[in-house]
């Protein structure tokens, strides 16, 4: 038995309205139609069909209060369920970024990262979320947490060189598009960004751009 408040990403105290809220996030998330283009096409319909039954369980009060006896008696398979309650909270900080909700993205990876500690690209986007509400140091030390935990990956790199592009440094933000470039010589993202000389818009329009 999957662990239905985790896959919604909600208390297990959360209200009704709070549980349909996190439904709607999430179903607009990974809706098969919006997805369909995107990733393994299976794995999509298995994650929106458990959203979808989280959510029909969760809402029905018999349903939930027979679930939550299970619940008490551990019959939940735990081993995934932080994962899947992490992963629902990043993706719900993404959109709200993509909306620049910035305290609300900031809010969402924060949770993420409190879950999951050791997963580098929460700390990533909690810098890129600072940086957009004129924290550097809060922006500069998460972005630094991402690379220090995954070192060779490219994207943290570009986006640490957005945090310093925000807060005016460029000659920081350069060596690290170079940076990237070096992991990665082939990167279009960090040779379209180094090369860019423009505004904060650019730098934001390309960010979740393949």
């Amino acid at each position: 038995m999957k662990d239905y408040y985790s896959i919604l990403g909600v208390e297990r105290e959360a209200s009704k309205s709070e549980i349909r809220a996190s439904y709607i996030r999430l179903a607009r998330l990974y809706h098969p139609d919006k997805q369909a283009k995107v990733g393994n096409w299976k794995i999509t319909n298995e994650r929106f069909s458990a959203i979808t039954v989280a959510y029909r369980t969760l809402v029905d009060d018999k349903k939930r209060q027979d679930y939550d006896n299970k619940l008490r008696t551990g019959w939940v398979e735990e081993v995934d369920a932080k994962n899947i309650q992490s992963e629902n909270i990043f993706k719900l900080g993404i959109e709200a970024y993509r909306e620049k909700n910035y305290r609300r993205a900031m809010s969402y990876f924060r949770s993420a990262c409190k879950l999951r500690p050791k997963v580098a690209k929460y700390y990533s986007f909690l810098g890129l979320a600072a940086s957009n509400l004129d924290n550097l140091e809060m922006a500069e030390f998460n972005c630094k947490k991402s690379i220090e935990l995954e070192p060779n990956k490219p994207d943290f790199y570009i986006n640490l060189g957005i945090v310093y592009k925000n807060g005016g440094k460029e000659t920081e933000s350069r060596r690290q598009f170079k940076k990237t470039l070096k992991l990665d010589p082939k990167n279009l993202k960090a040779r379209k960004l180094l090369d860019m000389s423009g505004s904060k818009k650019g730098f934001f329009s390309s960010l979740f751009k393949k």
